[in-house]
């Protein structure tokens, strides 16, 4: 005989789906978070350009500014190479069977 245990609270527990939702979205996020951050870089580029082309002092800034800017997404674009190979060992469901 199913009770209400059995056939209401046991097939929600099975997470599969809420995983999938939630890894299909922080994927989705993922991808607009890297578009962002490599416009971002872009800008950041140019306004460095700017400092750069001012005196001594300016130069200094600018310099700064690139290697900021070219760690920051260096360091996200690893990130995101570290995941993909992570998801693609797991596998296809993200290892949750």
């Amino acid at each position: 005989m199913k009770t209400w245990f059995v056939t209401q609270v046991l097939p929600s527990l099975y997470l599969n789906d809420a995983f999938d939702r939630v890894k299909s979205g922080l994927n989705n996020f993922g991808g607009k978070l890297t578009g962002v951050l490599l416009i971002f870089g872009g800008v950041m580029i140019v306004v460095g350009s700017y400092y750069y082309s001012g005196g001594e002092e300016g130069k200094s800034k600018g310099k700064k500014i690139w290697l900021r800017v070219g760690g920051a997404v260096a360091i996200a674009l690893i990130a995101l190479g570290i995941i993909s190979y992570i998801q693609d060992v797991m596998g296809s469901d993200g290892g949750f069977s």
